[in-house]
C-alpha cells in the first residue's frame, strides 16, 4: 500500500480514543513463512521456491517519523528508544469445525480480480472449514510460465478480463482436466455481441428487435468454439455484408428490413463500450454517447450525433423506454439462484448516482418467474455457473440486452453466503461424478512454482482533523534559551513545558524584543491551544559559522488528531489486507511486525489496523515499535521540498504555463487564471461567512461537531485560510493542499454547517463571479464548456471583471 495524500471516510459514528501517542507513519512487518501453496501478486515480494533463501519480512509503514519528545529536550536524547528490538506477533486464526478435505481450488484470473472484495469473501467462505485449499495462480505464473508449470488443482475458477490469456487457460484445462466452474471456451462467445444474441435467441430468451450490419464476415470462431456453438444448433458460416441505407434522417434499412429512430448502435466487439443512441428528428434529433463510467458520468448528449457509423460492424437495436428509467443487473450462481439489482439507466442523463461510500446506488429487486427462467437459460446456454447479464423491463415484459460473463455482486453478505454454498455443492457433486468415472492412476502433482514470501506495505494514517500551524523566526536570547543548549530540533509537547514557552513570549512582549504582531498571535495561539490534544511547539536552530545558535525558528502546531472515522478506516484496511493474506498464504499471519512513527494519529491508526489485521482484540504493550531507522523524519527531505516549492511558486505568475512534468490537466487554463478564480471565490465567501457570523444564530446551524470543534473554531480555521488567499500574488503553493484538506474535512464532518455558513441571503457580489464556479468544481464546468475561457480582466481594459470567468 502506498502513502496517499488524503484519506477520509464519512458516516462513522463512534469516537476514537486519544490515549495513543504517535507521529506521521506506520510500518507493519509480518515475517512470512515459506509455503509451497502461496500465490503471487505483482505488488508482493516473491522468491522462487527453488531457492533456499530466508523469508522476507512484511512491513506496513505509515508516513515518516519525527523524533518523539515529551519535553523540551533534544531529539537525540531519545535515540536509544529507537534501538529496541521489534516484537513479532501471531494472528489469531478462528478455530471452527474442521471438515474432511475435498480438494484444491485453483483460481486462474488476473490478480486485481482475484483480490477484489467480492471474490475474496466467497473464496474465504469456501476455505474456512478446511474442506478446500486454494492456490492463486497469480499474474506472474499466468503470463510468464508455460501451462505445464502451472500448479495442479481439483477445481478451477477461471475467467477472462483485460490482459488475461484465455487460450493459455484453455490449454491448461485440456492438460490437467480440472472440474470447471465456468466453461472457458464459451467465454469467447461473449466477445462478439452478434454471437451472444444469437445464442440467446436459440435459448428462447427474449431480446429487443435488431438489425445487424457485419462488414467483417460475421463472428470469428476457432475450432473449439465452433464445435460448441454448432452443438447449440447455430450456423457458423461466414456472413456477407448486407445492403443498407438511411432512407431518411430517422429510418435505417438493412437488406429490406427497417428500424426507425430512436435506436441503439452497439459495436459487435463485446469489450467495446462506446454505444450510441440516436433520437428521431421530431424529438430534436441528436444522440447520446454511452461509455464506461468515468467518475460520476456514464454518457453524454451530443446534438450533432445524427449519422450512424460507417466503419466497423454494428448491431442496431430497438430503443426501449424502461420502467422507472431503470435497468436491471442480474447475477446467476448456478441455474437455481439469481440475484438482481436495479440502477438508474445511463441513458437518462449520464449522471451516476453514488452512495456515501462512492458506490453506484443500486436496489435489490425480485425477479419474476419468467425472468428466473431467462436467468436459468442464460446460465445453461453459455455454460457459465457465475454469470452476469443485463435486463430491461417495460410494460410487463423483460428483455436481455447483454451477457457480461463472470460477475460478482458487491457488498451483499447474503449473496456471498449463497454463492459459496452453491459453488461448494456444485464442486462436491461434480467430484463425486468424476470419481466414479475416473480410472486414471495417480496423476503428477505440481505445486505453485512462485511462492508468496512477504509483503512490505506503507500505509498512511487514518482520517484526521486539519493540521494547522504558525511559523516564526526569533533572534532574541530568551527564545534561543529555550533550546537548553541543544543544537538540533527540539519538540515540546507537555502542557507544563508549553507554559514555559508562553512565559517566554510574555517576557518578549513586555520588553518588546520581537515584532509585536507576531508575539500577540503566538501568545493567543498558545493560550487557546496548549490544552488541545496533540498541540506541540518545534524549535529549529540556525547555526552561524562558529556553530553557535544565531536564530530559532519556532513552529506551533495543532490539529491533526484522529477523528471518529479513523477507527472505521484503519479497521477496514486491516481486515482487507488480512483477507488478502489468508488467500495467498495463511501461514504468513503467524509472524507479524508493525512499526510506526510517534505521531498520535499514526499510533492510533497502527493500533486499530493491527488489531483488525491480526484478528486480536488486544495487543501486547510492546507490539507497536517506533522506529526512526525505518521511518525517517521529514527534515531529511527538507532541501528537496524547498526546491520543489521554489519551482511551484513561479507557476502562479501571469502567462506561465505548467511544465510538462507537472500533473496539470490537459486544456486547463494556466495556473495563474485558476488561482485568481480561487482567490476571488475565497474573498467572496469570506464576506459571506463574516456577515453570517454577525447577523445569524450560527450555533443553530449544526447540532453535533466532530472532535470538540464549535462555530468559533470553524471560523478561526477559515479566517486563517482566507488570509492566505487574499490575492494571487500572495498565495504560496503550499497553502493549496491546506485549503483542499480543510474543504474535504468540513465536507465530510461539518456538512450541515458548511451548507449554511457560506450561503448569502441577498447574493451580494455574486454577479461578479461565475455562478457555475460557485456551485460546481471548476474542472467540471470547464469540461462542460469545452474548456473555453473568457478572461476579460487580463486585457487591461476592464479591471472590474472577474478573472477567468466562464461564458
Amino acid at each position: 500500500m502506498k502513502d496517499a495524500s488524503h484519506s477520509h471516510t464519512s458516516n462513522a459514528h463512534s469516537s476514537l480514543s486519544n490515549s495513543f501517542t504517535t507521529k506521521n507513519g506506520i510500518s507493519m512487518t509480518p515475517k512470512l513463512s515459506a509455503s509451497p501453496k502461496a500465490p503471487t501478486s505483482p505488488e508482493m515480494t516473491f522468491t522462487n521456491s527453488n531457492n533456499n533463501s530466508h523469508v522476507s519480512t512484511i512491513g506496513v509503514s505509515y508516513n515518516k517519523l519525527n523524533s518523539p519528545s515529551t519535553s523540551a529536550s533534544s531529539s537525540m536524547s531519545n535515540l536509544t528508544f529507537y534501538k529496541q528490538r521489534a516484537t513479532s506477533f501471531s494472528a489469531q486464526v478462528p478455530s471452527g469445525p474442521k471438515l474432511p478435505k475435498i480438494g484444491t481450488i485453483g483460481v486462474c484470473a488476473m490478480d486485481n480480480k482475484v483480490l477484489s472484495k467480492p471474490c475474496r469473501h466467497i473464496l474465504n467462505r469456501l476455505i474456512e472449514n478446511g474442506e478446500f485449499d486454494t492456490v492463486i495462480f497469480g499474474d506472474k505464473v499466468i503470463l510468464d510460465e508455460s501451462v505445464e508449470n502451472w500448479p495442479t488443482c481439483d477445481f478451477l475458477i477461471s475467467f477472462f478480463s483485460n490482459g488475461f490469456p484465455l487460450d493459455k487457460a484453455i490449454a491448461y484445462e485440456k492438460l490437467r482436466k480440472p472440474i470447471l466452474l465456468n466453461d472457458l471456451v464459451m467465454q469467447k462467445a461473449l466477445w462478439d455481441r452478434r454471437l451472444c444474441l444469437e445464442i440467446l435467441k436459440k435459448a428462447n430468451v427474449p431480446t429487443p428487435f435488431r438489425l445487424v450490419i457485419s462488414r467483417d464476415g460475421g463472428p470469428w470462431f476457432d475450432d473449439d468454439l465452433k464445435e460448441k456453438v454448432e452443438a447449440l444448433g447455430l450456423d457458423c458460416s461466414e456472413v456477407p455484408e448486407p445492403k443498407w441505407e438511411m432512407i431518411d434522417d430517422d429510418t435505417l434499412s438493412v437488406d429490406g428490413q427497417i428500424i426507425r429512430k430512436p435506436f441503439v448502435e452497439k459495436p459487435v466487439d463485446g469489450e467495446d463500450h462506446n454505444v450510441y443512441i440516436y433520437y428521431n428528428t421530431k424529438n430534436g434529433g441528436g444522440g447520446r454517447r454511452l461509455f464506461r463510467k468515468i467518475g460520476n458520468k456514464s454518457s453524454e448528449f451530443d446534438p450533432s450525433l445524427n449519422m450512424i457509423r460507417t466503419k466497423g460492424s454494428y448491431i442496431y437495436e430497438e430503443f426501449i423506454d424502461t420502467d422507472n428509467f431503470e435497468d436491471v443487473k442480474a447475477y446467476t450462481v448456478g441455474t437455481g439462484f439469481c440475484h438482481a439489482e436495479t440502477r438508474k439507466s445511463p441513458v437518462v442523463d449520464g449522471i451516476v448516482r453514488r452512495n456515501t461510500h462512492g458506490k453506484e446506488v443500486r436496489y435489490v429487486t425480485k425477479l419474476s418467474p419468467e425472468e428466473e427462467q431467462m436467468a436459468k437459460r442464460v446460465c445453461t446456454s453459455f455454460q457459465q455457473t457465475i454469470c452476469g447479464f443485463d435486463l430491461l423491463r417495460t410494460g410487463g415484459k423483460s428483455y436481455v440486452i447483454d451477457v457480461n460473463g463472470f460477475s460478482f455482486v458487491k457488498d451483499n453478505i447474503n449473496y456471498y453466503d449463497r454463492a459459496a454454498q452453491i459453488i461448494r455443492e456444485q464442486f462436491l457433486k461434480a467430484k463425486a461424478a468424476k470419481d466414479v468415472l475416473d480410472n486414471d492412476p495417480i496423476k503428477a502433482e505440481r505445486k505453485q512454482k512462485w511462492v508468496f514470501k512477504g509483503i512490505v506495505a506503507v500505509v498512511r494514517h487514518a482520517d484526521r482533523t486539519p493540521k494547522q500551524k504558525f511559523k516564526y523566526s526569533f533572534k532574541s536570547p530568551i527564545f534561543i534559551s529555550l533550546m537548553k543548549g541543544y543544537k538540533e530540533e527540539v519538540i515540546i509537547r507537555e502542557v507544563r513545558d508549553l507554559k514555559i514557552v508562553l512565559q517566554a513570549v510574555k517576557v518578549a512582549q513586555d520588553q518588546k524584543l520581537e515584532d509585536a504582531k507576531k508575539l500577540n498571535q503566538l501568545a493567543t495561539a498558545l493560550e487557546k491551544k496548549m490544552n488541545f490534544p496533540g498541540t506541540k511547539v518545534q524549535l529549529k536552530p540556525s547555526l552561524n559559522d562558529d556553530n553557535e545558535i544565531e536564530k530559532v525558528q519556532l513552529i506551533i502546531k495543532w490539529g491533526g488528531e484522529p477523528t471518529h472515522s479513523a477507527a472505521y478506516q484503519a479497521t477496514d484496511v486491516g481486515e482487507q489486507l488480512r483477507q488478502d493474506i489468508k488467500l495467498l498464504n495463511r501461514e504468513a499471519l503467524n509472524d507479524v511486525q508493525v512499526y510506526t512513527s510517534s505521531e498520535r494519529r499514526v499510533v492510533a491508526s497502527a493500533q486499530l489496523f493491527s488489531k483488525s489485521f491480526l484478528g486480536n482484540e488486544e495487543l501486547p504493550d510492546d507490539f507497536l515499535q517506533v522506529r526512526k531507522d525505518l521511518l525517517d523524519d521529514s527534515n531529511a527531505a527538507k532541501d528537496l521540498m524547498d526546491k520543489v516549492k521554489k519551482k511551484l511558486k513561479p507557476l502562479l505568475r501571469q502567462g506561465k504555463e505548467a511544465s510538462p512534468q507537472f500533473a496539470w490537466p490537459p486544456k486547463m487554463p494556466e495556473p495563474f487564471i485558476v488561482m485568481k478564480r480561487v482567490c476571488e471565490l475565497m474573498n467572496y465567501h469570506n464576506k459571506i461567512m463574516s456577515n453570517n457570523f454577525k447577523t445569524k444564530d450560527v450555533q443553530s446551524f449544526q447540532k453535533t461537531w466532530c472532535c470538540g470543534e464549535d462555530p468559533s473554531l470553524f471560523k478561526e480555521r477559515w479566517d486563517k485560510l482566507f488570509q492566505e488567499f487574499i490575492s494571487v500574488e500572495k498565495v504560496h503553493p503550499s497553502k493549496i493542499s491546506e485549503l483542499y484538506d480543510t474543504m474535504k474535512y468540513d465536507a465530510l464532518h461539518n456538512r450541515d454547517f458548511l451548507r449554511k455558513i457560506f450561503v448569502s441571503d441577498n447574493n451580494e457580489g455574486l454577479s461578479q463571479l461565475s455562478c457555475s464556479l460557485v456551485n460546481s468544481y471548476p474542472i467540471n464546468v470547464l469540461a462542460m464548456n469545452n474548456f473555453k475561457v473568457n478572461d476579460s480582466s487580463l486585457d487591461g481594459a476592464n479591471n472590474k471583471s472577474t478573472a477567468g470567468s466562464i461564458d
